[in-house]
């Protein structure tokens, strides 16, 4: 098969919900040849080489097949094991049931704060939250966790305004990695997830990584400003 594309996919179009990452791909079609995507391929794993990319979850006609990404699946199933249930997966973690937080830096940003002597830096030292006026472009920031090489990363801890008539939780977020060494950044799709307002957001790694970049795609509320409070990263022991 070719992989066409790997794009953002919503279950209802018409909202922002059901945000998830598809691969695209369709059959190779060789000279003389016909091949089909015949019935009962949903739950097939798409491999590139070695390395399973996705599971095929539909075909929408006989030559292609639409697969969510791996992440996808490997985010949740990850938090499941880790929690041993599935309504752990809303609860807010115990105060000592992680390590403590790596040190790390913000360095770059989208989104302007909506006081611009709280910029998104704040957040390495606790000092301040990232508050950004609404707006219907998307707000990032980078986490820098390392100068010189990557580093294991178990999660990453992410938690929404405190005050939630004043500023909006995120909703869908992305997460990239940048593996590279110290030079141009590479960052690479790795995984999202969904906030749940008033509950810490913890987001499976498990990687190594000397950048990490989240990505808000959608808010709980458009009217209001959008807030991150505090970021931690938790190291792998």
């Amino acid at each position: 098969m070719q992989i066409d594309n790997i794009a953002w996919s919503a279950a209802d179009t018409t909202s922002q919900s059901g945000l998830y990452q598809y691969v695209l791909a369709r059959t190779d079609q060789l000279a003389g040849e016909t091949r089909e995507v015949y019935q009962g391929t949903s739950g097939a794993m798409l491999y590139v080489g070695d390395t399973i990319v996705g599971m095929v979850v539909s075909a929408p006609d006989a030559t292609t097949v639409r697969a969510l990404r791996i992440e996808e699946i490997l985010t949740p199933v990850a938090r499941w094991l880790a929690s041993g249930s599935f309504g752990a997966q809303k609860a807010t973690p115990a105060a000592d049931a992680t390590p403590d937080g790596m040190s790390f830096s913000v360095t770059e940003w989208a989104g302007d704060p909506v006081d611009p002597n709280q910029p998104p830096t704040g957040l390495a030292t606790g000092n301040s939250s990232f508050r950004v006026g609404a707006t219907g472009r998307s707000v990032s920031f980078v986490v820098q966790l390392s100068v010189d090489a990557p580093v294991a990363v178990r999660e990453l801890v992410l938690t929404g305004p405190v005050d939630q008539t004043a500023s909006a939780a995120p909703r869908a977020i992305s997460i990239d990695v940048d593996r590279s060494r110290p030079g141009a950044s590479n960052f690479i799709p790795f995984a999202s997830a969904e906030m749940i307002p008033d509950e810490p957001l913890v987001i499976p790694i498990n990687t190594f990584a000397r950048q990490l970049r989240v990505t808000v795609t959608s808010v709980w509320s458009s009217g209001l400003p959008i807030e991150i409070s505090s970021v931690r990263v938790v190291p792998s022991n």
